[in-house]
């Protein structure tokens, strides 16, 4: 399938978003891995590896500029460093893409619905169907001028 680029994305440290978000919907960044293993699965839910105690079996969600912060993060960490090594597509690349999921705000619970949940963030803490997903976006990186740019590319919804 052929994806369509939406925007390019540049930042001197991390990607500064050019699509805001819109009201009533949250977004989570992902890795590659937990988007294929979401529809492997067909449902959304985190594997807590990174939760807070108290919050285990919860998935986050925050801002569009929150998630593709967090589509890159675990992936990269300085992503204006070029001296990654690029290797075949089965091994990895570093950088490598993340994924941004858009769902609606009615299905995820905010701090003031439940205190496990702190402020700023959205939690679910039981799966959801892939059905629930409106917008999904892929963050690929490329080299330009010595820096790391990402183009984001919106994918069909499951």
């Amino acid at each position: 399938m052929k994806l369509r680029i939406i925007n390019e994305i540049r930042s001197e440290r991390w990607i500064t978003a050019t699509y805001s978000g819109k009201p009533d919907y949250v977004y989570r960044g992902m890795s590659i891995e937990e988007w294929e293993e979401a529809l492997k699965l067909g449902r959304i839910q985190s594997d807590s590896r990174y939760c807070y105690p108290g919050q285990k079996g919860g998935t986050c969600y925050g801002t569009f500029k929150d998630a593709e912060h967090y589509g890159i993060e675990n992936e990269v960490e300085e992503p204006n460093d070029i001296t990654w090594n690029w290797k075949s597509e089965y091994q990895r690349p570093r950088p490598y893409s993340g994924i941004i999921i858009e769902i609606p705000r009615s299905m995820v619970k905010g701090h003031q619905e439940d205190p496990r949940v702190h402020d700023g963030e959205y939690m679910h803490f039981e799966p959801l169907p892939l059905s629930v997903i409106s917008r999904v976006w892929e963050l690929i990186p490329y080299v330009d001028n010595n820096k790391i740019v990402y183009v984001r590319n919106e994918i069909k919804v499951p």
